[in-house]
């Protein structure tokens, strides 16, 4: 999650700070302004490597 300040927090974004520790990598956060379809679209054409924050729903289980 991003508040309107700009301060990000959850599962996902603590998650891949971590991650970060360990491999010396750096994320670049972009997306959170898009709904799961957009950033689905941007997973398939490569514009973003990993997506958080996912929740199952009728939709989802169907692909």
């Amino acid at each position: 999650m991003q508040d309107e300040t700009g301060k990000r927090s959850g599962y996902g974004y603590d998650t891949l700070r971590l991650m970060a520790r360990y491999w010396n990598v750096r994320f670049e956060y972009i997306g959170y302004d898009k709904s799961w379809g957009n950033m689905q679209k941007m997973l398939e054409g490569n514009e973003i490597d990993i997506g958080t924050s996912t929740h199952k729903t009728p939709d989802l289980k169907k692909n």
